[in-house]
């Protein structure tokens, strides 16, 4: 085996790898909502979660989802390499937009910049520093990466690049149909 095809085969495998993670994360996504449950209602709420225990403040703000959502490059770089030689130029138009996707709901704030703000919150002891505090909150929380349209546009590039991608797996030997359509239908 040549030095490029073990170099294949090492991005396949962390492309298999990102794959399972991706599966456990869902999983555990879904053992969180039921468990200690969704985001908080208010700015307020998020407040108050952060500063009491700041791990299950962030898993309710969704923070794996921040954790989790760059190994999207890797997942589709290996998925691009393996369908190389069936279609390059649809395989990597779909890898691009994808990667465009991925920038852009990253760049979207998150859970984690509610952080200081929490901290700023907390050790506030006026009114008005409160209210300020409470309205930044407000507008965070209003742009973050389930209301914001950079996060949404993001998501929207990241689901026209997997249709790409599964479009051209239809054509190729190297998955397998149903793969494909997952792909399309998700």
């Amino acid at each position: 085996m040549s030095t490029t095809d073990t170099n294949w085969k090492s991005l396949y495998t962390i492309g298999g790898v990102t794959a399972l993670v991706f599966l456990v994360y869902s999983l555990i996504t879904m053992i969180v909502l039921v468990v200690i449950g969704g985001p908080p209602e208010t700015v307020v709420d998020a407040f108050t979660l952060l500063e009491e225990d700041r791990i299950v403040g962030l898993l309710r703000l969704d923070a794996l989802t921040i954790l989790t959502v760059p190994l999207y490059y890797p997942l589709f770089l290996s998925i691009c390499a393996a369908l190389r030689k069936n279609n390059v130029a649809y395989t990597t138009l779909g890898t691009v937009v994808a990667f465009a996707g991925i920038t852009l709901f990253l760049a979207t704030p998150s859970a984690f910049s509610l952080i200081p703000l929490s901290d700023k919150y907390a050790a506030a002891t006026t009114a008005a520093q409160k209210n300020q505090l409470l309205a930044a909150g407000e507008a965070l929380l209003a742009s973050e990466m389930w209301h914001g349209t950079g996060a949404m546009m993001g998501g929207i590039l990241m689901l026209v690049g997997a249709v790409i991608v599964s479009v051209v797996m239809l054509n190729s030997d190297v998955f397998g149909k149903a793969t494909a359509y997952v792909g399309i239908l998700i």
